[in-house]
């Protein structure tokens, strides 16, 4: 990593962020059984619950009639269809939980086709960690033509949902306008949700943006700050003498007051867990 001699900004492209898997914890092993697709198992539960509106009726037809002797067996049925709707909810929640590791394994193995068959139908679900990925995919043209505007697709979808890497993606592609016009204003919307999370990215991005004014007044205060959180809580010897380079590098445009209250404001955006920084 490094500065843009041009804008003076740390060069960090969008295809060095790594799928959203989550580390230390191992992949369950496959199940050896075909999935259906999630959304024909959801079409399945809606031709069962149409079932059971027009058993409900059918019920209050006949007590109205005054037909009783079929209420009993009524009830029954009624009793075992509700039972297969929570068993087909349970097999879809499963059927989500082992496609996203396969889809997980298809892509460290290079398979990036089948990847993307195996996310797609899991991000269409709202699955955030599979919008992520496909996101990222779309970005680097991995088993999918690239694209730029999918990408941005993608990745707002998850961040919605508040995904940190997805916000961090997204304000990234506000910032350099690839996928959407540039907007610096929307980047540093996007950075500082991320931030919020304690995404260190995203902090050193928000440092970046207020020590060039860029989407927000210029302040070396705040990039002061931006910049010496996660420096102070980076475990990465690389990164965080970059971080110390950037921070210090415009603590010689600062007096020793404002440095001083950079730090103490650092201090106290980490305490509140970098809310309302």
């Amino acid at each position: 990593m490094g500065r843009d001699p041009r804008t003076g900004e740390k060069v960090h492209v969008p295809e060095k962020r790594v799928l959203y898997f989550r580390p230390g914890t191992e992949l369950r092993e496959r199940v050896n059984v075909e999935h259906v697709e999630q959304r024909d198992r959801i079409e399945e539960i809606a031709y069962i619950f149409f079932a059971l509106i027009v058993l409900r009726w059918r019920r209050s037809l006949c007590s109205r009639l005054g037909v009783d002797k079929d209420i009993t067996k009524m009830n029954k049925l009624l009793k075992q269809l509700l039972l297969v709707c929570v068993c087909l909810f349970a097999l879809s929640g499963q059927a989500t939980a082992d496609s996203l590791p396969d889809a997980e394994r298809a892509y460290n193995a290079k398979d990036y086709a089948k990847a993307a068959k195996l996310f797609r139908p899991l991000a269409e679900q709202g699955n955030a960690k599979a919008q992520f990925n496909l996101g990222l995919m779309y970005g680097n043209g991995q088993g999918v033509p690239q694209d730029y505007k999918e990408t941005v697709k993608w990745y707002r979808l998850a961040a919605e949902q508040g995904d940190a890497s997805a916000q961090y993606n997204l304000g990234l592609m506000y910032r350099i306008g690839q996928g959407v016009p540039q907007d610096y204003k929307e980047a540093v919307k996007w950075y500082r949700l991320a931030a919020e999370q304690g995404d260190a990215d995203a902090q050193e991005k928000l440092g970046i943006m207020y020590e060039f004014g860029k989407g927000v007044p210029q302040d070396y205060v705040l990039a002061y700050m931006w910049y010496n959180i996660p420096a102070a809580n980076t475990t990465d010897s690389e990164n965080k003498k970059l971080l110390t380079e950037f921070r210090d590098s415009i603590a010689k445009h600062m007096t020793a007051k404002q440095i001083a209250e950079a730090q103490e404001l650092a201090i106290k955006c980490t305490a509140n867990k970098f809310k309302g920084c």
